[in-house]
């Protein structure tokens, strides 16, 4: 028995030896003649010739079927695309593809109406256990996840319809025509999309001129982007729009703007009743009196602070440039008893890599400028501030982490319900429609499929507060750190004051709820739960995450966190930021205007 044991041991010890050590080395074949089969090869005829009779008579089954489903289904879908062609003409006159004229109707086919919010719309009972939710990796994005519609609570689970899923396979076509000198691109517009257009609230009498586009600058889409430079010595007012310049377009298009002094390489200011021009172009910068009047420095002060800029000491705050006072006065006077322009001599050079633009008012080329500048700045807000930021990391990320990490009776869930509503059905609508390749979002920017997955490579480092360097405890994540860090930049304006007092109401808000469910600030800090789901949103956040390549530096979280109160600080300044980004911040960066 002990010997027949032996043996069984030496022959398992043999098989592993033989596995551990590799098998042993064959030597290529000598006779090739096994690879062809033969002599079974003279059998092949026989199951061909039963193979193309089932070929045959399978080619024309599929024809009968054909002429059936084209004699059933023909007529109703050559009318329903003879329908859609005749957009293209008078009246409507909507030269567009086939996917957007179907995707127009699908919307507008749709029985189902989003609801709308309230305390009716979110009972207690609809929140759904905490679970792992089923999410789709984006085209364009790199490790971006966006759950399923079909996941999101209150009744309001939805899968996007079949048409919406299927429409990138169209073909994309370019309708490169203009529009008639008498022609309103605004009331074109309005004609085409009234059925879906969100109402208009703000009130733009005007839309092209330099007092326009300087609000557009101060007080529109650019609030969040002014940003300030140095050039020769003076401080600049300046919004960049040079980020996405280097992208490749499709053709026939132009890239969008480059680095330009705040509006294109212009900029305007009113005074009691005049117009002072700041322009540059290839020989410098120029100033020019354009309406009668006296530009005094008191005035101007004032004027400036009504638009949000601040005045600095002796310097006169503009748009994009900042003068001494005496130099303002100065090119004022010079411009009353000259009609034609001269340089300031120090800024001779400031133009160098910047487009260059006509000294008159009022060219073509100019207002080709300004609406360059529109389009890039609108591009730059939209892809990288609205889409990319809000939408995809901040309101994605906390919805996720949220669900993910958090049961449905947390009471920092509950809590946060009403700022995560219909958060993924809105995403999962972009992620089917907008991000995707072929689908809206591509064919609606110049940008190639290349450029436009370029472009949300480089987003992580293009949001407000990826700018801020290390030493000024960069990137800077919440509103009040980021605001204070733009005012010792020189950035003061009547925006960036308005969003610090709407986030110190929301922090205000959030610590008076916390207060009342974590009277002792400890028990905050160790909630797993709470710790589970700011670890998940951080660590996929990509501008503060620790796998983003080129960021030093412990973990954001981790670095934050380190002692109770650090952490409850931590904790209700981040869900404060979060209420900001969903409201008033998506209304800066998606409002109509």
């Amino acid at each position: 028995m002990a010997r027949e044991s032996q043996k069984l041991l030496q022959a398992e010890e043999g098989a592993a030896g033989a596995a551990t050590n590799g098998w042993p080395v064959v030597q290529p074949l000598d006779d090739h003649s096994t690879l062809f089969c033969c002599p079974w090869i003279l059998f092949i005829p026989i199951p061909a010739i039963a193979a193309s009779y089932l070929f045959g008579l399978t080619v024309v089954l599929f024809a009968v079927l054909l002429v059936f489903l084209a004699l059933c289904c023909g007529f109703p879908l050559c009318c329903a695309r003879l329908y859609t062609w005749s957009w293209s003409f008078k009246p409507y006159r909507w030269p567009t593809d086939l996917y957007e004229k179907l995707l127009y109707l699908a919307h507008m086919l749709n029985p189902e109406r989003p609801t709308v919010a309230g305390p009716e719309s979110m009972p207690v009972d609809s929140l759904k256990p905490r679970g792992e939710l089923p999410k789709g990796f984006l085209d364009f994005a790199l490790f971006l996840q966006v759950p399923f519609a079909n996941s999101d609570e209150f009744g309001i689970a939805e899968t996007p319809l079949f048409i919406e899923k299927n429409l990138s396979v169209l073909p994309e076509g370019h309708h490169l025509e203009n529009f008639a000198p008498d022609e309103s691109p605004v009331d074109f517009v309005m004609k085409q999309m009234s059925a879906i257009y969100p109402q208009i609230y703000q009130d733009w009498p005007d839309k092209l001129s330099d007092k326009a586009l300087v609000r557009f600058c101060l007080h529109g889409l650019g609030a969040h982007r002014v940003d300030v430079e140095m050039r020769d010595g003076q401080k600049l007012f300046v919004i960049k729009t040079n980020a996405l310049a280097g992208l490749p377009v499709k053709e026939g298009f132009e890239r969008c703007g480059g680095h330009m002094a705040h509006v294109g390489g212009t900029a305007w200011w009113s005074c009691k009743g005049m117009v002072v021009e700041a322009k540059w172009d290839a020989r410098g910068v120029y100033w020019r009196k354009t309406a009668p009047g006296t530009l005094k420095v008191e005035e101007a002060v004032e004027e400036l602070l009504s638009m949000g800029l601040q005045y600095e000491g002796q310097k006169t705050a503009t748009v994009c440039h900042t003068l001494p006072g005496s130099r303002a006065a100065a090119a004022a006077d010079n411009a009353e008893r000259r009609a034609d322009l001269e340089p300031l001599p120090e800024a001779e050079h400031m133009a160098d890599n910047y487009e260059a633009a006509e000294s008159e008012t009022g060219t073509n080329d100019e207002e080709r400028a300004k609406f360059r500048f529109r389009s890039s700045l609108f591009v730059l807000v939209t892809l990288v501030d609205h889409l990319y930021d809000i939408h995809l990391q901040r309101a994605n990320l906390f919805v996720t982490a949220i669900r993910e990490k958090m049961s449905s009776e947390h009471p920092i869930r509950r809590f946060m319900s009403p700022f995560t509503y219909r958060t993924i059905g809105v995403n999962d609508n972009a992620f089917h429609n907008l991000i995707k390749k072929g689908g809206l979002g591509p064919r609606c920017f110049a940008f190639t499929e290349q450029g436009f997955g370029l472009a949300f490579a480089a987003a992580p480092s293009l949001v407000n507060g990826a700018e801020a360097a290390t030493a000024d405890k960069g990137p800077i994540l919440f509103r009040d750190d980021y605001v204070a860090y733009l005012k010792k930049k020189g950035i003061d304006t009547e925006y960036w004051r308005q969003s610090l007092q709407i986030y110190q109401i929301y922090l205000r808000f959030v610590k008076g709820y916390l207060a009342c469910y974590y009277p002792n600030k400890e028990d905050l800090a160790k909630d797993f739960e709470m710790k589970a789901m700011a670890r998940q949103y951080f660590f996929q956040l990509e501008m503060a995450s620790p796998s983003m390549l080129g960021r030093s530096g412990p973990d954001f979280f981790e670095q934050n966190t380190q002692t109770v109160e650090e952490t409850y600080e931590f904790y209700a300044k981040w869900l404060a930021q979060i209420m900001l980004y969903v409201t008033a911040g998506h209304e800066q960066a998606g409002a109509v205007e």
